[in-house]
């Protein structure tokens, strides 16, 4: 089912030597890559799943699908940025001006590493980003590789124990389905992650702040300091006004804050 003649010619336009791989189960993507890697084996990769047994997301919360019901990939890449801060940030606008260049859809970002639809009070969450970096454990000429993981539903899975609720694509796409979908986004963001790696995040600041969910929404920090997001730094930082004092957060559980 997997379009691998049209994924190859997409592909080797950037990355000629990139292998396509995909496989009907895994325990995860992107732990397959790390363990490549880490023996040694740094060749560009693309590897595509019909089901993950052991799926993950930030902080190895478990990322759950029934097979055909979520598009999940990860994709090995050589790069070298100047600094990886805002990754996350660049993989999710490239994903989300691929199927929303319009805002026609209302995906939204949700720093730092979450795609949502809707409004702030009552959002859902269509995708998650999980990014990895992995120093080989042999010698070899790459230093470090990134591994890039990303989560989107098709289908709108159960929502057993999620703080967000989910959405599936096809409730905004209809009759969209995995395949086609791999083929809308893969080139852009393969592109847009080289990109990244050249200039970094400062020129895409701008652009994520036009996606950005929680601006100027009250949010409460994992620590318990509450204030105002007022967007993303050139570095991708989440900026947070308190009281007295604007904060620049690197890595939060961020919580809207009631109204009530």
């Amino acid at each position: 089912m997997w379009p691998h003649v049209q994924l190859k010619k997409e592909i080797e336009q950037i990355l000629p030597d990139m292998a396509i791989e995909t496989v009907e189960s895994i325990d995860s993507t992107n732990d397959e890559l790390m363990r490549r890697i880490r023996s040694g084996h740094t060749r560009p990769t693309l590897l595509v799943a019909q089901h993950q047994t052991a799926g993950k997301g930030r902080h190895d919360n478990p990322w759950l699908a029934k097979p055909g019901e979520c598009l999940m990939f990860s994709l090995c890449l050589p790069i070298d940025p100047l600094s990886w801060s805002g990754l996350s940030l660049a993989v999710g606008l490239s994903i989300v001006q691929s199927l929303d260049p319009n805002q026609q859809l209302g995906l939204k970002l949700k720093w730092p590493n979450d795609i949502w639809v809707g409004r702030i009070d009552a959002p859902k969450k269509l995708a998650g980003i999980l990014i990895e970096t992995v120093m080989p454990t042999v010698r070899t000429t790459q230093a470090r590789s990134v591994v890039v993981g990303v989560g989107i539903n098709i289908a709108t899975p159960s929502n057993d124990n999620m703080r967000i609720e989910p959405i599936g694509l096809e409730n905004l796409v209809p009759n969209i389905n995995a395949p086609d979908l791999l083929l809308r986004l893969i080139k852009n963001l393969i592109q847009d992650i080289m990109s990244f790696a050249q200039t970094g995040f400062s020129i895409l600041q701008d652009s994520f702040n036009k996606r950005d969910i929680l601006l100027m929404q009250e949010i409460a920090l994992s620590d318990g300091r509450i204030g105002m997001a007022v967007g993303v730094d050139n570095q991708g930082q989440l900026k947070v006004q308190g009281d007295d004092e604007l904060w620049l957060i690197n890595s939060s559980d961020i919580q809207i804050r009631s109204k009530a």
